[in-house]
């Protein structure tokens, strides 16, 4: 238990994961890689409890924009992931 406190006091970037948070998910893939233990989301949820880590649950994205301010964004341009225009509009 001792090296899978020390890994998750170390950034997950800096074990050459993608997310710069622990959560379940990622320590169970790395339990799986690095000490061929297998447990799931939930169960490593747990052991993040059972080291005193707290939960930072993640910030929502925001869907809309706020219509009561009465400003309205509209998007036109290329593809998905592509922005060429964007108009704001005050009502």
């Amino acid at each position: 238990m001792k090296n899978i406190s020390d890994d998750v006091r170390k950034n997950p970037i800096d074990l050459d994961y993608s997310q710069n948070l622990w959560d379940g998910k990622l320590l169970s893939h790395h339990l799986a890689m690095k000490y061929d233990i297998a447990l799931g989301t939930r169960q490593c949820q747990r052991v993040f409890r059972k080291l005193k880590f707290r939960l930072r649950k993640r910030r929502p994205k925001i869907a809309k924009g706020d219509d009561d301010r009465g400003i309205n964004l509209h998007v036109e341009g290329g593809g998905p992931g592509t922005v060429s225009k964007v108009h704001h509009k005050i009502a």
